[in-house]
């Protein structure tokens, strides 16, 4: 059996930029087991828009079980119709031992550039 609640709250600061933000509880029920898991994640979320070409989003995660926290910063470059470049840096930290206090260690980091070019009938 699984319970979770979600709240949402979103501000828009301005048209161009926005942000957000997730709480998530959730419990777990394993009754043949006779076992409970409770946790939650929560979510941050930010968007910039300089112009129609440049827009950038930051997203920030963290989970309570195990305790395992991510980034992600994507930078988006529309050079025209059909055309766009993305970079994006992906990051996430965890505990070495989850559920015991101590320092915060890099588990991967990832940094993608991609580049789309649609082509259309010559």
């Amino acid at each position: 059996r699984i319970a979770s609640a979600t709240l949402s709250p979103r501000l828009r600061l301005a048209p161009f930029v926005e942000l957000s933000s997730d709480l998530e509880a959730f419990r777990i029920t394993l009754p043949l087991r006779e076992q409970v898991f409770d946790g939650s994640v929560i979510r941050l979320r930010g968007r910039l828009s300089l112009n129609p070409s440049w827009s950038a989003d930051v997203l920030l995660q963290h989970a309570s079980t195990p305790s395992r926290s991510s980034g992600n910063l994507r930078v988006h470059y529309h050079v025209r119709e059909g055309t766009s470049l993305w970079i994006a840096l992906n990051q996430s930290v965890a505990r070495a031992v989850a559920g015991v206090d101590g320092p915060l260690r890099v588990k991967d980091r990832t940094l993608v550039v991609k580049y789309i070019h649609t082509f259309g009938p010559s």
